[in-house]
């Protein structure tokens, strides 16, 4: 209800917060769901949160789903590019 139906197909959404408000878990349910239903996302993550940490923290909730990893979820951790100088670096 809160979204209207849904969030429109490829968009970009920033979610924000303040920390422990829920944001990544929301962000990783619905992206887990929109793989679940067959569809294909993407969660960028920064210097806080690198991909590896999310996968373990994911393990513990009943949406994730370690099928849907690479094919229908992909994760991509700007946090190497980021600590390393800049996009420059890359």
């Amino acid at each position: 209800r809160i979204l209207g139906g849904g969030i429109p197909a490829r968009s970009v959404v920033i979610v924000a917060g303040e920390p422990g408000s829920g944001k990544t878990v929301l962000a990783l349910q619905a992206l887990f769901a929109l793989a679940d239903a067959g569809g294909r996302g993407l969660y960028v993550t920064t210097l806080s949160e690198p991909a590896v940490k999310l996968v373990r923290y994911m393990q513990g909730f009943a949406f994730f789903d370690e099928s849907l990893l690479g094919d229908r979820v992909s994760f991509v951790d700007l946090g190497g590019v980021l600590g390393e100088g800049g996009p420059e670096a890359a």
